[in-house]
């Protein structure tokens, strides 16, 4: 008796149906990491970008000094919300070189913006916005919340600010480098 070697036609079929759902996991798997990678490298670049930000707003208003003019913000104080109010989505003080500075959120493109004024000492003529952040982030919101900024109230002067952007949130509070004494 002779037997024919080889496979049958169920057993190629069954093979087949394993080799394609090995497969077929494999590339799941393969897809699902690329995926998990560029999440992971798009949130590294929003934290990134708004970690450089907040340095950069947190060291200018550190080194903010009191308005005595008045030409900035309301005379004697540290920082003030641009209409009034201890909290808004803009922030206007003197830096340390005595011009008028204003970082503030633009609903428009969803960026944190900067702008200062042409004159130092003077009266308030600010230049262009300058955007902070890049168009590559989205930008939901920025608060700012001022505390201690008039130099009556025996509170040292200090700013909270909060940013919400793609999922994730920053907040930090920043105190004036200088004491608030009457001057």
């Amino acid at each position: 008796m002779k037997t024919e070697q080889g496979f049958t036609l169920v057993e190629m079929l069954v093979a087949l149906a394993v080799f394609v759902l090995i497969g077929g996991a494999a590339v799941n798997l393969v897809v699902s990491s690329i995926a998990g990678q560029r999440a992971a490298f798009a949130d590294k670049t929003v934290v990134d970008q708004i970690s450089s930000v907040v340095e950069y707003v947190s060291r200018a208003i550190r080194q903010a000094n009191k308005d005595l003019t008045g030409l900035c913000i309301a005379s004697g104080t540290n920082y003030g919300i641009p209409g009034g109010g201890q909290t808004g989505q803009a922030l206007r003080f003197r830096d340390k070189e005595g011009f008028c500075r204003e970082f503030s959120f633009n609903i428009a493109t969803s960026a944190i913006q900067e702008r200062k004024s042409r004159v130092a000492n003077g009266a308030v003529a600010f230049d262009a916005f300058i955007p902070l952040t890049s168009n590559d982030i989205t930008i939901r919101g920025v608060w700012f919340f001022i505390q201690g900024e008039d130099q009556m109230d025996n509170l040292q002067p200090r700013v909270t600010f909060f940013i919400d952007t793609q999922g994730l949130q920053f907040q930090t509070t920043v105190s004036q480098r200088k004491f608030d004494v009457q001057e």
